[in-house]
């Protein structure tokens, strides 16, 4: 969540969507959600379109199943990407890009899911 307020301020600010991706992957390295991501929340908040969930396709999972899996991860760690995916019947590869492209800080290398 974190990286999208970061696309929607330069966004706003009238940062092209590729300097966005160059600074924002300067300051995140691996951890940078990926360039077809910003390109599109740039997009989008340039557009006008506010909300984090607006336009819900299988490559954006929905906040709302972001904040499930998130909250899935809070309460335990160890969940892996199938268990999670199984619980909350979604795609694991939605739970997948969820994990590698938002939560990716959370992680502890040790714990790969």
């Amino acid at each position: 969540m974190e990286q999208k307020v970061i696309v929607k301020f330069h966004a706003k600010l009238g940062t092209t969507a590729e300097k966005t991706y160059e600074m924002m992957k300067e300051v995140y390295g691996n951890s940078c959600m990926s360039r077809a991501n910003v390109l599109a929340w740039h997009t989008r908040f340039r557009e006008c379109q506010e909300g984090f969930d607006e336009e819900k396709t299988a490559s954006t999972p929905s906040l709302e199943i972001f904040l499930k899996v998130q909250e899935t991860l809070d309460n335990n760690p160890s969940a892996t990407a199938k268990s999670i995916a199984e619980t909350l019947r979604i795609p694991r590869a939605t739970v997948q890009m969820i994990i590698d492209e938002e939560l990716e800080c959370r992680r502890d290398p040790e714990n790969q899911l």
